[in-house]
């Protein structure tokens, strides 16, 4: 289970006031991985910047003092307690890339850690006997069940060094919890806040070899007209150009495309295959970041097109950090 470093208040008999760090757990194999665990050294190096700051000295605890903990409160506290998971799914997924098995291990502690703020969360930001909060715990406590599902199928997996079972976990688990963030309201900001324009910002498609494809058909306006499609102000910016081929199918972990429906021109990583339907779905963790996320999403796989070209992006989780 991951460190936490917790800043505690002494309160002496003489009343001095210091604050001493104290940990949660012995195990200290998360702090031999800081390329892999930057926040918990952000973490470690804000709560010392603080302790410097107010000119506090960092000693030994005195006899007999009271240990008094000082929580961060209210719900926004547990909801980013709870946020700190995504980071913590970006290092899973940059360590089955490298099958780190070592560190691919670790995880299911660390997941497990984030039960109490899951319960917590979910108690707290809906706590009304309306049917709209009981239904959305239900739906919360729902995903939280699936999560820890897919933890433990990454626990087995990671036992065995199974690379395509610990996907499969992985990408149960992201689905999971993007379904716990919006049934949760968790999502950064609001709808409201999220730049960009509907013409200049979706891309213009390019298949790369066999039969051109086809352009989208324009939907029918009311009386059976079709809509004129808005012609781009000379000023709009250029539209990004993707590339895609149909000749290769993609593969978990290849950089894709959608290639109809409303997420039409979306780009992103497939992470696994749903088969919760009668139609294969490619579950995608989408490459934009909106609202301090990158949404995770379940595109019918005839609609997924792998990318392909010279210009293909890493997904940001794997690129090199800085």
């Amino acid at each position: 289970m991951m460190n936490r470093l917790v800043a505690a208040l002494l309160v002496t008999s003489a009343g001095a006031l210091q604050l001493t760090p104290c940990t949660m757990s012995a195990k200290s194999s998360s702090a031999d991985r800081p390329s892999r665990r930057g926040w918990l050294g952000q973490i470690a190096s804000g709560t010392a910047a603080v302790a410097g700051v107010a000119g506090v000295g960092w000693a030994p605890s005195p006899a007999g003092a009271k240990l008094v903990y000082f929580p961060e409160k209210g719900v926004e506290g547990v909801a980013k307690r709870v946020r700190k998971l995504a980071p913590l799914l970006d290092d899973l997924q940059r360590d089955l890339a490298d099958e780190e098995w070592d560190f691919i291990a670790e995880y299911p502690g660390e997941f497990k850690s984030f039960v109490p703020a899951f319960t917590k969360y979910t108690d707290a930001a809906f706590p009304d006997d309306t049917e709209i909060d009981k239904n959305l715990r239900l739906a919360m406590r729902y995903e939280v069940g699936k999560l820890f599902k897919g933890v433990e199928r990454l626990k087995q997996g990671a036992a065995k060094k199974d690379l395509g079972e610990c996907q499969a976990a992985f990408a149960d688990i992201s689905l999971s919890f993007d379904r716990y963030l919006k049934s949760g309201n968790l999502y950064e900001g609001d709808a409201s806040t999220v730049k960009g324009d509907a013409t200049s910002d979706v891309p213009k498609l390019r298949r790369v070899s066999g039969k051109a494809a086809q352009p989208r058909k324009q939907a029918a306006a009311p009386g059976g007209k079709r809509e004129q499609a808005p012609r781009e102000r000379e000023s709009a910016k250029p539209r990004p150009m993707v590339s895609y081929t149909l000749d290769e199918a993609p593969v978990v972990g290849d950089a894709v495309v959608i290639l109809d429906g409303y997420e039409q021109g979306k780009t992103g990583t497939l992470l696994g295959v749903s088969k919760d339907s009668k139609t294969p779905s490619g579950i995608i963790k989408t490459t934009e970041v909106v609202r301090g996320f990158r949404e995770i999403l379940v595109v019918p796989l005839d609609k997924v097109a792998k990318q392909t070209g010279d210009d293909v992006p890493i997904d940001a989780a794997l690129a090199p950090k800085q």
